[in-house]
């Protein structure tokens, strides 16, 4: 998806973590899901880590694998590159 360069609203920022929220205001055609359940019985709710040890998420199950690239195609459908300039 290609947006039109624009200035658009922060909605929430949060520094510490280098996030931003941003009202763009693009129709997506799909957006992310989470997944439901869990990787192994018992797991449900458990930290997902990076290679820091840092939570970036929690386990839940897939219902399907996808390869790679039809992973890459379904987040086309709900991502943009956004650029800050100063």
């Amino acid at each position: 998806m290609h947006i039109k360069p624009l200035i658009v609203p922060v909605v929430a920022s949060d520094a510490n973590h280098d996030l931003v929220l941003l009202k763009v205001g693009a129709n997506f055609k799909r957006f992310a899901t989470f997944r439901e359940g869990a990787i192994q019985k018992g797991n449900s709710g458990g930290p997902l880590l990076d290679l820091s040890g840092h939570v970036i998420g929690v386990v839940a199950q897939s219902t399907a694998e996808l390869s790679p690239a039809d992973i890459a195609e379904c987040a086309q459908l709900y991502t943009a590159l956004i650029e800050c300039w100063k």
